[in-house]
């Protein structure tokens, strides 16, 4: 087990503490751990549900395309840039040889 470091504010801190006096908790730490595997199976429950399913897929695929066109938009700009570099190389050049002749 990992530790971490969460910070509450301190009226959460004094309910914790209540119902630690109050149930059968051993701890502070359990019961953190106790109410994140709840939240865990809750969540777990809602994302096997189809229709967060498709959004989930959905979002992916909108995603992937956004990447995608970023990649695209930046290949574009670097083939542009490496044209217009080879463009004034070669200017440079026809001017390098005129000044020799």
């Amino acid at each position: 087990m990992e530790n971490t470091t969460v910070h509450l504010p301190e009226l959460y801190l004094k309910l914790i503490d209540t119902i630690l006096d109050t149930n059968d908790y051993p701890c502070m730490s359990e019961f953190i751990r106790m109410a994140i595997r709840k939240m865990l199976l809750k969540d777990k429950i809602l994302l096997m549900s189809p229709i967060v399913k498709e959004n989930y897929q959905q979002t992916q695929k909108r995603e992937e395309i956004q990447r995608l066109t970023v990649q695209k938009a930046d290949d574009q700009f670097i083939s542009l840039q490496k044209k217009q570099l080879i463009q004034k190389n070669s200017i440079n050049k026809r001017k390098a040889r005129k000044t020799i002749e």
